[in-house]
C-alpha cells in the first residue's frame, strides 16, 4: 500500500519528517543524546499533532460555514487505545515516518519500542468504550460531521496486577502522559447546577420554573482530534472535566480563603476522578448519579451553543442541523436536560420542546441485563436535580395519557410502562425515559434486537413499532487488522489490494486465494510469527515459557459469570484428569490463554480469577498433565494488549449463555486475525454463523429457544445433569473434595454454590457436555492444518459485514438521516 498525504501541498519528505521529529525531540527532552523511547514517542506524537491540527481547523471551518447537520455521540466509555499508529496509518504516513525514524541519523531507532511508549486513555474499561472508539473512527472515515461527548475521568480504568493468583485493583492515572492528544478548549466551559430548590412564577400568564441551585460546577472540555482514514474529516473528541466554579476566580486566595477554595475544588473534582464509582456504597451511587448529571448538561449546553452559532434561535430546524445519540442510558439524563433549557430558559411551549427532543434522539440500547437497565432513587433527583424531577413526572404523565388513550383500562400495563418504579423505594427507570425521549432505539445484533422488542421493552414495541431497529455492532478493520496485524494486511493487500480498508465487504475477494497452497503457507507463517510475538511478551512479562507449536486457545474478555469462564475451566480441568488417567490421552497440547478483568466489588469474578491462577499451578507442577496442557492468565487487559493477543489465537472462545449477550465484538476481532471461533448461539454469534456458514464455525450449547423450554417447565435439575455425567461429576467432585486446592478446599464454594443451591442459572451444568464434544471437534480440525488454515482464510474473507463502517452507514441512514 502507497503512502498518501491528505494535503497534497503539504507532502512531507524524508528529510522533513527528520528534521520535525529532531525538533520536537529537543522539546520533548532538550538532552537528544540520552533520550529514551518515550521522548522519542512524545516527539512523534507532537509531529503527528502538527498534521493534525490545520486538518481539523479546515473540518471545523467548513462544517460551520456550511451549516452541516452534526451528530453528538455521547457515550460515558471510550477506548482508544494507543493513537499514535492509528493516526499515522489514517493520515498515510505511517511507512515514511517509520522509515525514517529506523534510518535515524547516529543510529536507527526501535521502531515497536517507540510505538510501545505510548499511554492508553484511560476512558472505560469494557467493550461498550472500545465500541464507541471504533465508530468514531468510521465516522470520520465517512465524513460524516461529528462531535463525540464523554468525561475526562484522571482514574478511568484500573490496573489490574495479580498477586497470589488474586486480582489487585491499583490506580492508573492516564492523564499525565496525553498532554499532547489531549488538548484543552477552555472557552467551551459551562456551568453545572445542583441542588436547590424550584421556584414557580407566573410571569405575563405564563407559568415559569425558576431552579435555584445550591452549588455549582465548572465544566471543562478537553479535546481529542478523531482522524478518519484517507478522508480529509478530523472530528472532535470532547471530554468533560469537572472543576470548582471558582477555578479562574483568584479573588478568594488574595482574600485569603485559602482553605474553603481547595475544599470546593476537591469536591467539584471528585466528579470526575473515578469511572463508575463503587456503587454498593450510597456515596459511589450518588456521586455516579451526580456524574451522568454533570456529563449531559456539559454536552447539551454545548450542543445548544454549537446550534445557535450557526443556526440563530429558530428552533424549528434543530433536528434537521442536530442528531443526539445515546450510547445505552448513561447519558439518558441529557433527555430532560434539553427539555429543561428549551422550556425554561429558551422559553419555549411544552409540546414544542417535546417535539424537538424527540427528534433530535435516539437510543442505543446494549444490554438486558437488569443491573446495567439503570434505576435511580427519586431522592437523589429531589436532592440534587429538582427541576428535572418535575420534567420526568410531566413527561410521564402525558406518556401514560397516550398509553391509556392506546389500551384504554389496562391499568397493570400503565404500571410497567411508567417512567417511575412504584415501590418501597420509587426509583426512575432510565431505559425508559430513553426510550419515551428517543425517536429511534436499536439494539445491537438480531437476536439482541429481537429480546429487547420481546421481553425488555415489549410495551414500548407495541405501542410504537416502528421505533425499533436493529443495526449489529461492528469493528474498525483498520485498528483491529492493519494496526494488530501488519503481516497478514500486507499480505491480504498483495493479493487484493487495499479497498478493503473502507470497503470491508471487498475481502470476498480474498475467498479464492484460500485454495492456493502458497497463500496458505504464507498464512501460516504469520499466524507462527504471531505466537512468536505473544510467547516472547509473556515471557518478558510473566518469566514463563510458551511453546509456539501448541494451540493457542484465548478466552480474553471481561471477567463475568455469563460470559463463562468457569465453563472453560471445568473443561480444563476435566482435561487433566483425563491424563491423569491415561497419560498416553491422543490430544494436541494446548496453552489456554485468559485475560480479563473483573469488577472491583464483583466477588465471583475475582474468584474466577483466582481459580484459573490455582488450575494453572495445579498443572504446571505435574509431570505429565504439563506436557500437554499450560494454562496462562494475562493481566491488566486493555486495547494494546489485544492487539498483541487476537493476531496469535487460534482459538478464540466466546461462550457466554444464549440470550446474556447482546452483540459481543470480541469474535469478530479473532475471525478477522484468523481464529477458529467456538461459540454458542448468542448474540452476534447468530449472524457471524450465518455468514461464515455453520461448518467453519465450532457451535456448541443450548439454544435460547431450549433455554427458555427449560424455564418454561421448570425442569433443570442440577445434581441430575452432575450424576448422570461421569466426566462432569469428576471435575465437580475434584474441587468439592480440595483436590483442586488442598489447603483450601472451600476456596471455590461459593461458584459451585451458584451451579447447585442457585440453579446454575447460566446452565454451564448442561452446556458442559457439548462444550467438551465441540472441543473434540477442533482437536481432530488443527490436526490437519492445510484445512484447518483454509477454513480460517475462508472466514476471514466472510467478514465484511461486520465492519464497523456499516454499522455506521446504518447509522446514517436509518436513524440520523445524515
Amino acid at each position: 500500500m502507497k503512502d498518501y498525504y491528505l494535503d497534497s501541498e503539504k507532502k512531507l519528505s524524508m528529510d522533513d519528517i527528520q528534521k520535525q521529529f529532531s525538533d520536537h525531540l529537543q522539546y520533548a527532552f532538550w538532552d537528544k543524546s540520552n533520550a529514551q523511547e518515550r521522548h522519542y514517542c512524545r516527539a512523534l506524537m507532537m509531529l503527528l499533532q502538527d498534521q493534525i491540527i490545520p486538518m481539523w481547523v479546515k473540518t471545523q471551518y467548513k462544517h460551520k460555514e456550511n451549516k452541516v447537520k452534526r451528530l453528538y455521540y455521547l457515550s460515558a466509555e471510550y477506548l482508544p487505545g494507543r493513537l499514535l499508529v492509528n493516526n499515522m496509518i489514517n493520515l498515510g504516513i505511517q511507512k515514511s515516518i517509520q522509515k525514517s525514524l529506523t534510518s535515524h541519523k547516529g543510529s536507527p531507532l526501535n521502531w515497536e519500542k517507540i510505538c510501545a511508549a505510548e499511554d492508553e486513555p484511560g476512558l472505560g474499561n469494557a467493550g461498550l468504550g472500545r465500541l464507541a472508539s471504533c465508530f468514531l473512527d468510521s465516522i470520520a472515515t465517512q465524513k460524516i460531521p461529528c462531535m463525540g461527548y464523554g468525561l475526562r475521568y484522571h482514574y478511568g480504568t484500573f490496573a489490574q496486577t495479580i498477586v497470589d493468583g488474586n486480582q489487585v485493583a491499583r490506580p492508573e492515572d492516564w492523564i499525565k502522559d496525553q498532554s499532547i492528544w489531549c488538548i484543552p478548549q477552555h472557552d467551551h466551559a459551562f456551568a453545572v447546577k445542583f441542588g436547590g430548590k424550584v421556584a414557580v412564577q407566573n410571569i405575563g400568564g405564563r407559568t415559569e420554573f425558576i431552579w435555584q441551585p445550591s452549588y455549582e460546577v465548572l465544566g471543562l472540555p478537553y479535546v481529542i482530534f478523531i482522524t478518519g482514514y484517507n478522508s480529509k474529516t478530523v472530528n472532535s473528541l470532547f471530554l468533560w472535566e469537572s472543576k470548582s466554579i471558582k477555578f479562574l476566580d483568584r479573588s478568594d486566595l488574595q482574600q485569603s480563603n485559602y482553605t474553603e477554595s481547595i475544599i470546593h475544588q476537591i469536591e467539584a473534582e471528585k466528579l470526575t476522578y473515578v469511572f463508575y464509582p463503587r456503587e454498593k456504597y450510597l456515596a459511589g451511587q450518588e456521586l455516579r448519579f451526580k456524574q451522568q448529571y454533570f456529563f449531559a448538561a456539559c454536552s447539551i449546553q454545548d450542543i445548544i451553543k454549537r446550534f445557535e452559532s450557526e443556526n440563530g434561535k429558530d428552533y424549528s430546524q434543530f433536528h434537521e442541523k442536530v442528531a443526539i445519540q445515546l450510547n445505552d442510558t448513561h447519558p439518558s439524563l441529557a433527555i430532560p436536560e434539553l427539555m429543561r433549557l428549551l422550556v425554561d430558559e429558551k422559553k419555549l411551549p411544552w409540546e414544542m420542546a417535546w417535539s424537538i427532543t424527540e427528534k433530535a434522539f435516539s437510543y442505543t440500547n446494549h444490554t438486558l441485563m437488569p443491573e446495567a437497565l439503570e434505576k435511580w432513587p427519586v431522592y437523589f433527583f429531589q436532592r440534587f436535580l429538582p427541576r428535572h424531577l418535575q420534567i420526568i413526572y410531566e413527561i410521564n404523565r402525558r406518556f401514560l395519557d397516550h398509553v391509556n388513550i392506546a389500551f384504554p383500562g389496562e391499568t397493570d400495563r400503565l404500571r410497567r410502562m411508567s417512567l417511575v418504579e412504584e415501590g418501597q423505594e420509587k426509583q426512575i427507570r432510565m431505559a425508559h425515559l430513553a426510550t419515551v425521549g428517543s425517536h429511534k432505539i436499536n439494539g445491537v445484533s438480531s437476536l439482541h434486537t429481537e429480546l429487547l422488542t420481546k421481553t425488555a421493552l415489549p410495551d414500548f414495541c407495541k405501542l410504537q413499532p416502528g421505533k425499533f431497529i436493529n443495526i449489529t455492532n461492528g469493528i474498525t478493520q483498520r485498528r483491529w487488522l492493519m494496526v494488530a496485524n501488519p503481516e497478514l494486511s500486507e499480505l491480504i493487500i498483495s493479493r487484493i489490494g487495499d479497498r478493503w480498508l473502507t470497503d470491508m465487504e471487498q475481502l470476498r475477494e480474498l475467498e479464492v486465494h484460500s485454495q492456493d497452497e502458497g497463500f496458505r503457507d504464507l498464512f501460516q507463517q504469520i499466524k507462527l510469527s504471531n505466537k512468536k510475538r505473544l510467547a516472547n511478551f509473556i515471557f518478558s512479562e510473566l518469566h514463563t515459557t510458551l511453546d509456539t507449536s501448541w494451540v493457542f486457545d484465548v478466552q480474553a474478555k471481561r471477567i463475568h459469570e455469563y460470559k463463562r469462564q468457569l465453563l472453560n475451566l471445568l473443561h480444563i480441568i476435566s482435561l487433566y484428569i483425563r491424563i491423569q488417567e491415561n497419560p498416553d490421552l491422543a490430544r494436541l497440547p494446548y496453552a489456554f490463554i485468559f485475560a480479563g478483568k473483573s469488577s472491583p466489588d464483583y466477588q465471583r469474578g475475582k474468584l474466577l480469577i483466582k481459580m484459573i491462577h490455582i488450575v494453572a499451578e495445579k498443572i504446571k507442577k505435574d509431570p505429565v498433565a504439563s506436557k500437554k496442557i499450560q494454562v496462562i492468565f494475562l493481566p491488566n487487559y486493555k486495547v494494546s494488549l489485544a492487539e498483541k493477543i487476537i493476531p496469535a489465537a487460534d482459538v478464540s472462545e466466546q461462550l457466554s449463555t444464549a440470550g446474556t449477550e447482546a452483540s459481543g465484538t470480541s469474535l469478530f476481532k479473532f475471525a478477522l486475525n484468523g481464529a477458529h471461533t467456538v461459540c454458542t448461539m448468542d448474540g452476534a454469534s447468530i449472524e457471524m454463523v450465518r455468514e461464515l456458514s455453520i461448518e467453519n464455525v465450532f457451535v456448541f450449547g443450548m439454544d435460547l429457544k431450549k433455554i427458555n423450554h427449560l424455564k418454561k417447565i421448570q425442569n433443570y435439575n442440577s445434581w441430575e445433569i452432575y450424576e448422570k455425567n461421569p466426566l462432569l461429576k469428576k471435575t465437580i467432585d475434584f474441587i468439592k473434595n480440595g483436590e483442586l486446592c488442598k489447603d483450601s478446599s472451600d476456596l471455590f464454594k461459593d461458584l459451585l454454590h451458584s451451579l447447585f443451591e442457585e440453579g446454575d442459572p447460566y446452565y454451564i451444568l448442561e452446556d458442559f457436555a457439548s462444550y467438551v464434544e465441540c472441543k473434540e471437534k477442533v482437536d481432530q480440525l488443527y490436526r490437519n492444518q492445510d484445512e484447518w488454515n483454509r477454513k480460517a482464510i475462508v472466514n476471514i474473507s466472510r467478514m465484511g459485514k461486520f465492519s464497523a463502517d456499516v454499522s455506521i452507514k446504518n447509522y446514517n441512514e436509518k436513524i440520523w438521516n445524515g
